[in-house]
């Protein structure tokens, strides 16, 4: 697929045969710069670099961020360089609620607990995570179709 075209006004037969000629001639004999002739406009086909560079940084960026948070990428509707099935997010979604959430959560809670005025006493809170921490659906299914 070329990298650009050539665009012309004049669309002859003849005008196009001797662009293409020119074109072919000058790389052949790898003669210095290459002239475009009055009338014929360069029309690059692809993304320019500066943007495409752009592109990759911003999704190098969304990764370095969702690295630092413990976040998987999907969560915040970036690309996790994978196809996601259903058992892959379910996994993920177990090892974000343990790994990511619950470290803050910990610390949430301790916080709270530690507030005399909120909480006198012995009284502490705790976050419940049990229904992002249960196992896989299937399992849950089974276990559900078991009780009584």
């Amino acid at each position: 697929m070329p990298a650009s075209w050539m665009k012309t006004m004049d669309f002859s037969s003849d005008t196009v045969d001797r662009l293409r000629e020119q074109i072919r001639a000058r790389r052949q004999a790898q003669e210095g710069i290459g002239v475009i002739p009055e009338g014929v406009e360069w029309v690059p086909v692809g993304m320019p670099l500066d943007d495409a560079e752009f592109l990759q940084q911003r999704k190098l960026s969304t990764q370095e961020i969702c690295r630092i948070f413990r976040v998987p990428p999907w969560v915040v509707g970036a690309d996790s360089g994978g196809s996601l099935t259903y058992s892959n997010t379910e996994q993920q979604s177990l090892h974000f609620a343990t790994y990511s959430l619950r470290p803050w959560l910990v610390v949430i809670e301790q916080a709270l607990s530690a507030d005399t005025v909120l909480f006198p006493g012995n009284a502490y809170r705790q976050f419940n995570l049990d229904a992002l921490l249960r196992s896989d659906a299937k399992t849950r299914a089974d276990g559900a179709a078991s009780r009584p």
